[in-house]
């Protein structure tokens, strides 16, 4: 299956992240396969955003962190999906609950986050799409999805508000300040999935 020798060793490899440490989320997600193979929720982790932006990589180094942190079972799939345009409504497709992190502007400090469903949230389409579909962002693509019936029962989307989102690297301290914080709530969301 993995090429792992034997069910103990499969069951170590599924209980211990990438450091050794035990990992309850795995083990979570192990027995889930095993106990029932087609019930299983198919889930997205999707990283939004340009880490040349400055605040705007924040999903980016979520994702990182994340996959640091803790080994996924297969039906979890973490994506970094770049700066969003209309062909992230495809990408959506398939799935049964997408979790999107992505820099936002929510009025707030820099480094505040929040979770939101997809009806709380409350995205603005700013594409003109005048003839040109360059300026398509994630609203846009929610917006196509859901015309073409393809959006994912249930999309939640993780939130930060940016400091900077000038052209270059790095997140901001009060961003990065964050991190942490946000990849542990997000690990209990998947752990109770």
């Amino acid at each position: 299956m993995c090429g792992l020798s034997s069910s103990y060793e499969i069951l170590t490899k599924a209980r211990r992240g990438k450091d050794g440490k035990e990992n309850p989320l795995c083990a979570i997600g192990f027995f889930a396969l095993f106990a029932s193979k087609n019930g299983l929720m198919k889930i997205l982790v999707l990283a939004l955003g340009n880490p040349l932006r400055g605040d705007d990589g924040v999903g980016c180094v979520v994702l990182a962190a994340l996959q640091d942190t803790a080994v996924f079972p297969p039906h979890i799939t973490l994506l970094d999906g770049g700066a969003p345009g209309l062909e992230t409504a495809l990408t959506l497709q398939g799935y049964d609950k997408v979790i999107v992190i992505d820099a936002a502007n929510l009025g707030e400090a820099p480094g505040t986050w929040r979770r939101f469903s997809l009806a709380e949230a409350n995205l603005v389409q700013q594409a003109q799409m005048n003839g040109t579909l360059h300026d398509a962002g994630f609203a846009e693509a929610v917006a196509l999805g859901a015309a073409l019936g393809i959006l994912p029962p249930e999309i939640i989307v993780y939130g930060v508000q940016p400091e900077t989102l000038e052209w270059e690297m790095g997140l901001s301290t009060a961003v990065q300040t964050a991190i942490p914080e946000i990849c542990q709530q997000i690990q209990a969301e998947l752990g109770d999935a």
